[in-house]
């Protein structure tokens, strides 16, 4: 098809930006300075008249930009300007067709497609999907309506209706698909019916209607001038009013297309302003759309000094730094702009530039979606579906509970807390995240909900419990209340603003920026709610308060909060804004494939081949349409750098954009290889490296010392050098630890530690360095040793259970017993994982059992259990914990002994401990080391564990007073293995000799004096390595590997 005489391509060239050429053309095209069609082009007029111009670019953005540089060029010229109508693409067919009723609101459209989709005969509804959301999940429903939504969209942008493809898509493809589509279609002349019966009318069919309906379209303008419209160069003659201008637009949807092309046939002129030279008019079609053929066989044209490839975002971002030194001397930050095709980038550019000084300002704004107020709304929905331990963990840490009134805890009754049944529970306020995570790190609940705890409330229950109560009950009187029950959808506005209320009471200042979120999510929610009150009542249907969160959390999903003007910011710029933004420097970071071009990932309904078929835009249009841009910004400024990376954050491989790769053949491959080779250059450590490849074809001199980038030495913008070694983050944090230990306290189990590392046992001892998690969903190996524990202490404190005859006996005692423990730990809903370790924990009870009768027939009786100074696990007096000397420094050991037993046929008393890792240890292999090989090979020790219990025993009383064991007993050491492997559950004893204790003895006093000193350093030769499951190492940066030097077992129990 010829193109109109109306339409006109004119191409400005790429020596400068694109909207400086496109203010230049309009400014001639309104003749001069003068009124548009007021006369000759050398008559200026008292006013820059532009008014009769429509302005149509790719963006909102560029539109912005483009007002700002007119209202700059009338104010050089001292005249008044009358701005044009400045549309984007997405927008035109509106203006060329206006539409003759109301689009639906977008809520109210979803919700009418989710009722049509849920409405489909069930075989028709088995091919769009096998699992259908359940017949009252409208949140469900409308999630799918969400996608068929898009998906109509995009064959809407075509010309086409779910019909029309259903009859284009039963031949020539790989399979016959008609039968989706005529399911889609069924439900399409549902919606499309029912909004024409309530007035209303899509966006889609009206713009597709306007097509054949010349009476739905503007019609022309009425002629200003009397040229004829040539294309190219000389000055373009003035406009008529009405006159659509388009700026460097490269690709246009086929419905918007063929509106331009009506309109110029029609009599509306067109002129179509190409950002290239005219020397590549064949790679534009007639209105300055691109070829993507053309394009196919046209190179990118990089300078291969203006590419840098490094290893990881943290080498962007320095790339960037460093980019910036070289090219923003003297420059103000509105003069820069840093593209970020690939997000994951960002924060470490912000990160980077905010280390030196340097604002940024993410024009995209910030996803409403991560906004304080929508996060909260979205923990509420979940919390209201499943209480869930891990819906409940997100929403007692939301920031915004921190407004609420406190939480306030009764006092713990008589009886109660540390040492009792409770945990330590004082009365006063107390963040709910604490309470949250101990009830859940001892009872391990995989729901919560406050009926379900006050049904199984009794008496002797914990303080954990208690305290978990009342923070069921402080939620659902401040937030949780106001969403129970079910009402009509758009009925749920003011339960949804009752939370937002309550939480941010008070009046919001929208200059503030915490409030600006809430006063911008409190207008969005109003919108949502606006539009779903236009729904019919037969369509308002009656959901719960989790439903009408998530159908309002998807209406606000993908908008954006948008950012403050700063103009003392560096722009950080998606690609799609690139190409029309003017600032003299641009380094464009992350042109990695997928993420330029931007793929249009494969489509369940739109095969390639369909797409083609449907002429709908492409990865080949994409294509074409960034390498060209990316031509174009190159080519109009000096100062373009562009940057790719090798790996992702997480160390994925990453390919190179093969934009980058769009070069004549010998460049290619040149380029390719500095890819592949450099990726063992660096790790993306080092300063103003990289990581990699930083920068080719500049002096080293222009840099700061040593390879950094020196200052940039702007009007408004400084980039200082980043000081040697300078960094926010050290680890570890503190390499001395110093305390007053002039009253000192050990537990018998500290001595490992201070053997392995005096350092590491002060951060954890002293410092009280601890991790806080809240992901368990089964018992750790502490956990797992303490539910044993909990049940052989209480069987093992009476005497007629522990001693029975034989092993059923024994295990029908342990089994009761574990049923106790269970019923009072994890009642009433533990995780799965729970349930199955207390199997595991049945079957390493009956293994003890055998070994148990086994040791009863022997002769032993088992004496005192859990105890230590002073007689028992409960003492708290100041007295408690026994003297040890160690020269002029006296300790108090302090401990407990799991288990003591006596043999009275052989006099001789056994100090045990129960020991539930995986594998049976001997007390000699966890307590001492070789040091080298051989028989002959010295041990050192490093444990003391047993061999000080023989200390504490001086304060082991009877309920008499008197001591339990005597002085000059026979004492044996040992330990009560419990081991997965059944086979080797039983008792281990040690046969240290005298000497060899009193080795220990001096191990132990040399130790109470390096404790005593106070000072603690770090010494990077002795740190142990840590299990990969130490959380510790995040602090300390250690190597993940297993080892057996760790203070916490991976297989076995916590230290006490």
């Amino acid at each position: 098809m010829n193109p109109s005489p109306h339409i006109r391509r004119h191409f400005m060239g790429w020596d400068e930006p694109a909207l400086v050429l496109a203010v230049r053309h309009l400014v001639r095209s309104a003749g001069g300075a003068g009124r548009a069609g007021t006369g000759p082009p050398e008559a200026p007029s008292s006013v820059l008249d532009l008014s009769g111009f429509v302005v149509v670019l790719p963006g909102g953005r560029a539109g912005r930009r483009l007002e700002e540089l007119l209202v700059e060029e009338a104010d050089a010229r001292g005249l008044p300007l009358r701005p044009p109508r400045i549309l984007t693409v997405g927008a035109l067919p509106e203006h060329l067709a206006p539409p003759e009723r109301p689009a639906p609101s977008p809520g109210a459209l979803r919700v009418r497609w989710a009722r049509a989709l849920s409405e489909l005969p069930g075989d028709a509804l088995r091919r769009l999907l096998q699992v259908p959301p359940g017949p009252d999940d409208l949140a469900g429903w409308m999630e799918l309506a969400g996608l068929v939504v898009k998906l109509r969209r995009r064959v809407g942008a075509g010309g086409h209706s779910f019909q029309h493809v259903a009859e284009l898509c039963g031949e020539g493809l790989l399979f016959d698909d008609r039968a989706r589509w005529e399911a889609l279609a069924r439900a399409e002349r549902e919606v499309m019916g029912g909004l024409e019966a309530h007035g209303y009318e899509d966006r889609d069919d009206a713009r597709r209607r306007a097509l054949v309906d010349p009476s739905r379209r503007r019609p022309p303008p009425e002629a200003g001038g009397d040229g004829d419209g040539a294309a190219g160069g000389g000055a373009p003659e003035a406009a008529p009013a009405g006159a659509i201008v388009l700026v460097a637009v490269p690709e246009m949807p086929a419905v918007t297309l063929r509106l331009v092309e009506l309109a110029a046939e029609g009599g509306t002129p067109v002129d179509a302003l190409v950002h290239a030279p005219d020397s590549l008019a064949h790679a534009f079609d007639a209105l300055g759309l691109v070829d993507p053929e053309a394009w196919s066989a046209l190179h990118a044209g990089l300078p291969e000094d203006r590419v840098v490839l490094v290893d990881d975002p943290r080498g962007q971002a320095r790339a960037v730094v460093d980019a910036l030194h070289t090219h923003a001397a003297g420059r103000r930050p509105e003069e820069i702009t840093v593209g970020v095709p690939d997000t994951e980038v960002t924060p470490y550019l912000e990160d980077e530039l905010a280390r030196r000084q340097v604002r940024t300002r993410r024009a995209e704004g910030r996803p409403l979606s991560r906004t304080s107020p929508v996060t909260l709304l979205a923990a509420l929905a979940r919390v209201l579906e499943s209480p869930s331990h891990e819906a409940l963990a997100a929403l007692v840490r939301h920031p915004a509970l921190e407004r609420l009134p406190p939480l306030v805890l009764e006092p713990p009754a008589e009886g109660e807390g540390r040492g009792g049944t409770g945990t330590g529970s004082v009365a006063g306020p107390r963040p709910p995240a604490s309470i949250l995570d101990s009830f859940h790190e001892k009872h391990l609940q995989e729901t919560l909900s406050l009926e379900g705890l006050e049904g199984s409330q009794k008496a002797g229950d914990s303080r954990r419990r208690a305290d978990m109560i009342s923070l069921l009950r402080w939620l659902e009187t401040h937030l949780l209340g106001a969403l129970r029950g079910e009402k009509r959808l758009s009925a749920w506005r003011e339960g949804t603003y009752e939370v937002l209320r309550t939480v941010w009471a008070g009046s919001l200042d929208a200059r503030r920026e915490g409030d600006r979120a809430v006063v911008e999510v409190a207008e969005r929610v109003r919108a949502v709610f606006d539009g779903l009150a236009e729904l019919p009542p037969s369509l308002d249907a009656r959901v719960s308060g989790a439903q009408a969160l998530r159908i309002v959390l998807g209406e606000l999903a993908g908008e954006q909060l948008p950012p403050r003007p700063d103009d003392d910011a560096v722009e950080l710029l998606g690609w799609l804004e690139l190409h029309l933004d003017d600032a003299p420097v641009l380094v464009i970071t992350g042109v990695n494939e997928g993420a330029v071009p931007e793929a249009i990932t494969g489509d369940p309904f739109l095969p390639h081949a369909l797409v083609r078929r449907l002429g709908l835009l492409d990865n080949r249009t994409r294509r074409a349409r960034d390498l060209h841009q990316l031509r174009a910004m190159s080519a109009c400024r000096e100062g373009l750098v562009v940057v790719a990376g090798r790996r992702t954050a997480s160390g994925d491989p990453l390919r190179p954009s093969r934009l980058l790769l769009a070069e004549p053949g010998e460049v290619m491959v040149t380029r390719l290889l500095r890819f592949l080779e450099g990726e063992g250059d660096g790790d993306g450590e080092g300063e103003g490296d990289g990581g990699g490849e930083t920068w080719t074809g500049h002096e080293a001199d222009a840099r700061g010392g040593e390879g950094r980038p020196g200052d940039l030495a702007g009007e408004a913008l400084d980039v200082p050098p980043e000081a040697e070694g300078a960094d926010p983050f050290q680890v570890p944090p503190e390499t001395v630890i110093q305390v007053d230990h002039s009253d000192l306290r050990m537990r018998v189990t500290d001595f490992r530690g201070l053997l392995s590392d005096p350092w590491l046992w002060a951060l954890r001892r002293v410092r009280g360095l601890e991790a806080v998690d809240d992901e368990a969903r089964e018992l750790d190996p502490g956990g797992f040793g303490t539910l044993l524990h909990a049940v052989l202490e209480a069987v093992g404190g009476r005497p007629d259970e522990i001693h029975a005859g034989s092993v059923d006996a024994l295990r029908a005692h342990l089994d009761a017993e574990l049923a106790r423990q269970v019923r009072k730990r994890f009642e009433p809903a533990p995780h799965p994982a729970v349930r199955l370790q207390v199997e595991q924990a049945r079957a390493r009870l009956h293994h003890f059992a055998e070994a148990q009768v086994a040791w009863t027939a022997a002769g032993w009786r088992v004496r005192a259990v859990e105890v230590g100074p002073t007689g028992g696990r409960d003492s708290t007096g100041p007295d408690r914990g026994v003297a040890f000397a160690a020269g002029s420094v006296t300790a108090r050991l302090v401990g407990r002994i799991d288990r003591i037993d006596h043999n009275p046929a052989t006099g001789q008393w056994a100090l045990l401990d129960y020991k539930s890792s995986k594998d049976a240890k001997t007390p000699d292999k966890v307590h001492r080391k070789k040091e080298g090989r051989g028989k002959d090979a010295e041990t050192r020790w490093v444990d003391l564990q047993l061999p000080l219990y023989r200390h504490l025993l001086e304060a082991v009383v009877t309920e008499g007073g008197e001591r339990l064991v005597p002085p000059d007993a026979e004492i044996r050491m040992g330990f009560v293995n419990l081991p997965a492997d059944g086979e080797d559950a039983g008792f281990r004893l040690a046969d240290w000799s005298p000497a060899e204790l009193e080795a220990a003895d001096q191990v132990a006093r040399a130790l109470v004096l390096e404790a005593a000193s106070g000072y603690f350093e770090l010494d990077p030769e002795r740190l142990p390595r840590l299990y990969s499951g130490d959380p510790l190492n995040r602090v300390l940066g250690t190597a993940l590997v297993d080892s057996g030097e760790s203070m916490v077992d991976p297989d076995g129990e916590m230290d006490e």
